[in-house]
This record gives C-alpha cells, structure tokens and sequence, in this order.
C-alpha cells in the first residue's frame, strides 16, 4: 500500500502532465480506436444477419456445384436423415430451400423474378419474415413479392401474376400466383417471389426436393465449427456438399479482414503518438526527480522498490486514461448499440439497392472495451525502460549534489 501512496503523490504533485497524458489516452487513442471498432462490428454484423437469415443460413447442405452453376435439376432430398442433422445439440433448425428464377407477367409487363419456397412455419423463426411484412398477410392462398418488385410491376394486394419458369428435369414450370402481401426485401437485379414450399415445388415439378437446406445453429460463431464435422460425417449422398457461410461468401470474409487490419494500423498509429506523448511525462518526472531518487536510496530505499514505484506511476496514468476514456464513450456506444440509426433519403436508398437494412449499428461488445487494457499496458511497459535504466544507474552522492 505505501508503494502505491508514493505513486499517487509523486502523480498529483505532476498533476498538469499527468492530466494531458491522461487526456491525451483517452481523447487521442482510446475513444477513436474503440469508436471505430465498435462501428465496424456492428456494421459487419447487421449486413452479415441480412445475408445468413436471408438466402445463406449458417451453413448449408447442398450439391456440391449448385452454388455456382445455380441449377435447379440439382434438386435432391436428404431422406431419413434430415431428423437425425436436426436433433444435433447445436442445430437449432433445417430449412428446405427451393431456389430458381423465372419471369413474371401481368397484362403486358414482364420482369425476371427469383423464386424462392421457403418453409412457412420454420421461416418465422429463421428470417422473421413475417416480420419483413409491408402490407397484406403471411401466406393465407397466394405468395408474398418483395416491395421494390411491386412497385415496378404496379402490383397490389390480391392481384394475379403469371410466372413461367424452367422446371425440374425439363418441366414446365407456368401457374398463376394470388400476391398475398408485400414485404421488405431486397433481391439487387431482380424481383422476388417468395412460395410455400409445397406451392415451389409443384410448380418446379421437384417433387419435394430441395436445391439447398439451410442450418441455423445455435451460437453461430462457437457452434460452426462442430456442426459443419458433425453434418458432414451424416451425409453420404454423392456429391451433396455441406459449406458454411465463410466459404460461401469468401468476399465478405475477406472485406471484414481488410477491414480489420485497417483498423488495427489505424489504431496502432494512435498508440504511437500517445506513447510519446506519455514518454515525455515519464521524462520529465523522471529529470525532475534524480535528486529524490538520489535520497530515498540514500536513505535505505532499495532499487527495486524504486523501480516498483515508478512502474505502478506509469501503469496508473495509462489506466486512469483508459477509465476516462470509458466513462466517455461507453455510454454513448451502449445507447448507440441498442439504438441503431436508420438511415433515410438517399443514402438509405442506396443501402436497400445493395440488399442491405439501412441502419448504422454500434457494437457494445464488452470485449471492445477491454481489449485496450493489454495495449496500454504493454505501453507502459516499453515507456518505463527509461526510468528503470535511470535508476539502475543512479550515482546517489551525485545525485543528491545536483
């Protein structure tokens, strides 16, 4: 406790230094890196919930070339066993996907149209897409179309379309669909049709396969790794594939990386000009006080202790510049994570074009946070060499005499 006491003097007596390195942590290196952050994950985050709860899931069984060729004769069913991937513990659902396109028409429009047969029951706790409802119902007779498809088509609620597709092994696929609602969605491109998926595969004639299932794990992150092992050792069929998002969409894997190095050169750039910054705190304390240093020792303080003392000195301005920084910008991050901001006018335009939710969304992960602790500290560690060598070397007659 006394070691601590002598540092907490020798700080308040430098108070003026102290307080600038102090600011200088917490205005220069901890708010901006933490801020930066925080809006980069959450960013990732409601993009990547767009793509997985949409047409991607966590993981997905499928042929192993549909992903790229996008064939619907590729269609096929897992049986018996789709029971026994779904009692997997970290599986919290199996959703059968029948995905094609075709052209939709009424009176004398025609557009380009994905279809999609989803699982109505299973679709309100994957994608919540009855949620994603603008106006009408959730599949009472007819299917739902996305808002952007509508409003080019000039279509309404209880209007009829016709859509002629290509169906499985070469069967035609053409039937008439009652629009029961209208939801908020985005297909860049094209419209969309969303079917039941008895209605999907009827009218593809795929006789209750599916081109694609899509996992919805438990915890996506801890989860992914096991359930990808555990579903592959199940499947036998030839060439049926199981892939996780990663692999997917390997772009936006490598964008969050990119990302992320970014940051991390933009915040190691920061640490930089703090650690100067408290470098020349340490020096000037350090210069000013030989004389002391020079008498605690000649008075039977030892140079070890010495050194403990100015270390903790060190290690208490770094923190006390982390709390600031925190108490700073931790409740703004928290209000600002739990309350995205809805982007509006042409901007928000531009991310519903792209496919996205037009939100900015802050991440308040406690890790964000702490993750700052070990930098400062591995600082304050690198800044303290100068005054431990100091000591080490200190004369005490000469010392004290200057």
């Amino acid at each position: 406790m006394i070691y601590f006491k002598l540092a907490w003097r020798n700080i308040w007596r430098n108070k003026l230094r102290t307080l600038l390195s102090v600011a200088a942590i917490a205005l220069v290196a901890y708010i901006p890196s933490t801020t930066l952050r925080s809006f980069q994950e959450g960013t990732h985050k409601v993009m990547l919930n767009n793509m997985l709860s949409t047409n991607i899931g966590h993981l997905q069984i499928l042929h192993k070339d549909y992903w790229r060729e996008r064939d619907i004769n590729m269609a096929f069913e897992l049986d018996d066993i789709e029971a026994t991937v779904a009692s997997h513990k970290s599986i919290q659902n199996i959703l059968p996907r029948i995905e094609s396109f075709a052209l939709a028409s009424i009176d004398s429009t025609t557009k380009p149209v994905m279809v999609i047969g989803v699982d109505t029951t299973k679709e309100k706790t994957f994608s919540k897409l009855h949620e994603r409802l603008d106006t009408g119902s959730y599949f009472s007779h007819g299917i739902l179309i996305n808002k952007d498809f509508a409003r080019k088509m000039q279509l309404e609620i209880g209007d009829t379309i016709a859509m002629l597709g290509y169906g499985y092994h070469a069967a035609s696929a053409v039937d008439l669909f009652r629009i029961d609602g209208i939801c908020n969605l985005i297909v860049p491109g094209v419209g969309l049709a969303i079917l039941p998926f008895d209605k999907a595969s009827d009218f593809f004639s795929t006789e209750e396969k599916a081109t694609s299932y899509l996992v919805q794990l438990n915890h996506a992150d801890k989860d992914l790794a096991a359930a990808d092992s555990a579903i592959s050792k199940l499947i036998t069929t030839a060439n049926i594939d199981v892939r996780s998002w990663k692999s997917l969409i390997p772009e936006f894997v490598e964008q969050i990386e990119f990302e992320d190095a970014i940051n991390i050169i933009i915040t190691i750039v920061l640490y930089i000009i703090v650690s100067f910054g408290l470098f020349g705190t340490v020096l000037m304390m350090t210069q000013e006080r030989r004389k002391e240093f020079g008498i605690m020792m000649a008075i039977g303080m030892n140079k070890p202790k010495m050194l403990f003392v100015v270390f903790i000195e060190t290690v208490l301005i770094g923190l006390t510049g982390i709390a600031v920084g925190f108490i700073i910008c931790g409740p703004i991050i928290y209000l600002l994570g739990n309350n995205p901001i809805r982007l509006v006018g042409e901007m928000g335009e531009a991310y519903k074009k792209m496919g996205f939710e037009p939100l900015i969304m802050f991440s308040n992960e406690a890790d964000i946070f702490t993750d700052q602790i070990p930098i400062i500290l591995i600082i304050t560690l690198l800044v303290s060499i100068y005054p431990f060598m100091k000591i080490l070397f200190t004369n005490i007659s000469k010392s004290i005499r200057d």
